[in-house]
């Protein structure tokens, strides 16, 4: 599956930190005018960001946060981290695990088979890079895949979880089962 990342921008971006402070004092930026990716689950990260910045302790940041989109077409795609590309670009050795969606028990009792999953995970230490879900409710397995990033899961813990079955998640055990032949 190419990579498929939203990066054009149709609002110049401010120039920020990674508080979302602007070069102008007392100035902050967010969304869109932040450069942040394009998505409104993003401009409302930013403003929480913004808030705990002005009326909190002031330690929230951008820094490590791990976007998640989707495009609600049918089949949904749904997209985490980053593509083998990507990851590539960056200098990870990578493995790559994918799983056709006619594989996906739930997905088989509610005949809506369409689709691949694919997940990039760094070859060395085993944690998960990205992942692109194309098939029914792709985003909502998209953002169990970002909790399992956001804490540091190896692609092991998701291969060995015991996931409730008949469940969407569960094919996430075969998906990265994958990776062990």
């Amino acid at each position: 599956m190419p990579a498929c990342t939203p990066t054009k921008r149709m609002v110049p971006s401010a120039r920020v930190d990674d508080r979302l402070r602007t070069t102008a004092e007392g100035v902050w930026a967010l969304g869109d005018v932040a450069g942040s990716p394009p998505f409104t689950h993003m401009a409302y990260d930013d403003f929480r960001i913004v808030r705990a910045n002005l009326l909190g302790d002031g330690g929230r940041s951008t820094g490590g946060r791990i976007p998640t989109w989707t495009v609600f077409t049918d089949p949904q795609l749904g997209r985490v981290g980053l593509s083998e590309e990507e990851a590539r670009a960056k200098g990870h050795k990578v493995r790559v695990a994918t799983l056709p969606m006619s594989r996906v028990a739930r997905a088989i009792e509610t005949d809506e088979t369409r689709g691949l999953m694919k997940a990039v995970v760094d070859a060395g230490d085993g944690r998960i890079l990205g992942a692109a879900i194309l098939g029914i409710q792709g985003g909502e397995i998209a953002a169990a895949l970002q909790f399992a990033m956001m804490g540091g899961l190896p692609w092991t813990a998701l291969r060995d979880a015991p996931i409730a079955h008949p469940t969407l998640a569960e094919s996430l055990n075969n998906l990265f089962a994958t990776l062990d032949g």
